[in-house]
Order: C-alpha cells, then structure tokens, then sequence
C-alpha cells in the first residue's frame, strides 16, 4: 500500500488586515487597555483637562477628550498608520524618551479594530480658543472602521483633540469573548485613570460612567498628597496622611505615606511611579515596607 504523505502548509504572507489585527492584541487587549493608551496621548500633549466618557464598561464607547496641542490634518493623516510618533525621531532618543507613549502603535491598532473617530485642531488654527472657551474653528474630523480608509472632513471645534472608539473588537468577535462584564470593565478602566491622575495632579480629570459624573478631580497644582486624598477619600483620610520628600545621586522622590492607623494585610496599596509611570517593582515595595515596618502591626503592610 503506498502511503500517503502529508504536505505541511506553505509559508505565506499574512495579508495587511489579519496583520494589523493580530499587532492590535498585543497592544490593546480589553477596554482599559485603549484608555491607558488615550489617556498617555492626551497628557503628553500638554493638557491640563482631560474628560473621559465611557459606555458598556468601554465595549459601546471609549471617549477621551483634552484640550493639549492639538492636530492640524496632516498630522491626522498620519497619526493612525503604524509607527507614526512625534516623540522620537533618532534610536538615541530611546535613552532619554520623558513621554508616557512613543511607540507609535496605540491609534493604529485601535483604528483596526473599532470604528474611530478623531477631532482634532491646534490653537493656532482656531484663533486661540480653548476647550472651554467654545465656538471653535478649523478643526478636522477623521473617520475610520476596521482599519479601512479614513474619511476627512474640517468642522468648527474646538483647540484640543476628542478621540471616540466605538463598537470596539466589533469586527474581532474572537477577542470579544474574552471581555467580562460592563461593571468589572468599568472598574479596570476608572483604576487606569487614577493611576494617571494620582501621577500629574496638575491636570484636572473628569470621568463619566454611562452619561453620569463618577469622579471629578480639580486640579490640584502640585500638591500630590492633596490629589492622593481626592483619589482614595475612604482608604486615605487626609488627616492620616504625611508626605515625604527625599533625593540622591540622579533621582529624587515624594511619597504620599499613611500614618500608623492606616494598614491593610495585603500590598495593594503601596503604588509606585517612576517618572510618572506606574511601576511594579519589588525592591522599592520592600523599602516602602522596611521604612514602615516597626511602626505597623506584625503581619500587615502600609498605605502609600
């Protein structure tokens, strides 16, 4: 009997949209992932408001809006396509980036899977005006589903940028299956903004649950322990807390820290940012709690 031998599959190259769609997940794998990356855009544009609207726990709507530099239509242009950044220019701008996001990856894999809309105007194209001020002008709008060609158009708006993802993983049912609930997506996207809010307490945040106010957080200058209470009013108590200022040879740090009533049995409130970063790094959570320690009951942990 002659036998019969299997052909192994041919080595092919993946077509453009099962590529890009495939690069998306490594990027954005849920709701709070595409709010991290919206949010990074929009403080590295120097905003100092950032409003947040969220539908179905982030499924129906992701809305980010700020009122930073703003993009004129090239930029719009160019800003969804794949390794499209204004941050860094030169492989040696990789040792000193200062930015949240450089990659240039976020839009473009949001863009391929959700239906994504941009407005966006610098001031100088409308006259000055603010986010606040209204009756804007000059502004582009660009459309996009799917990752398919976009669609422009100039509106009247205002200065800043309003970035809406709608329907997202829409065309990626597989992907979808592996959203949870609207409550339990709502909950990882609002400790995606705090983690941002409680590092730049210069900018005011706003954030809206299914068309109600859920957290309103004025700028708070630079008082970091003033923001870390606004943040955390039942865990925090202002009146229990300390901020502690320190630095050393090529860095320097201030710690929000509980006072003694203050402890918890496990570590999830010692936060850690670097650079305004949020970090997890061990060798500075065990120093958080060495500092701490005789101070704490055996077997608990500080706040801070």
């Amino acid at each position: 009997m002659e036998q019969q031998q299997s052909n192994p599959r041919r080595i092919e190259i993946l077509r453009g949209d099962v590529a890009k769609k495939i690069a998306a997940g490594e990027v954005i794998d849920r709701p709070f992932s595409v709010l991290r990356e919206l949010l990074d855009n929009a403080i590295d544009a120097g905003a100092n408001l950032i409003e947040v609207r969220l539908e179905a726990g982030g499924t129906s709507l992701i809305q980010v809006r700020d009122n930073g530099r703003g993009m004129d239509r090239r930029d719009l242009e160019l800003c969804w396509q794949s390794h499209a950044t204004s941050k860094i220019r030169h492989e040696d701008d990789l040792l000193s980036v200062r930015t949240l996001g450089f990659r240039g990856e976020a839009l473009a894999s949001i863009a391929s899977v959700s239906r994504l809309e941009i407005v966006s105007a610098t001031a100088e194209e409308n006259g000055g005006a603010s986010v606040n001020q209204g009756g804007g002008a000059g502004a582009c709008r660009m459309n996009i589903e799917g990752g398919g060609q976009p669609r422009y158009e100039m509106i009247s708006a205002d200065a800043g940028t309003r970035v809406s993802v709608r329907d997202l993983f829409y065309n990626l049912p597989a992907r979808k299956k592996f959203i949870k609930s609207p409550g339990a997506e709502t909950r990882l996207c609002r400790n995606a903004l705090l983690e941002k809010a409680a590092a730049h307490p210069g900018i005011e945040f706003r954030f809206f649950v299914d068309g109600k106010a859920r957290d309103l957080l004025p700028a708070a200058g630079e008082s970091l322990l003033q923001r870390i209470a606004e943040l955390y009013p039942a865990q925090l108590p202002r009146q229990l807390l300390k901020e502690v200022k320190g630095s050393g040879e090529g860095f320097r740090f201030s710690a929000i820290i509980g006072l003694p009533p203050l402890h918890r049995s496990d570590r999830k409130f010692i936060h850690i940012h670097c650079n305004s970063r949020r970090i997890n790094e061990f060798s500075l959570v065990h120093a958080v709690e060495y500092a701490m320690g005789d101070l704490l009951p055996g077997g608990t942990y500080p706040l801070a």
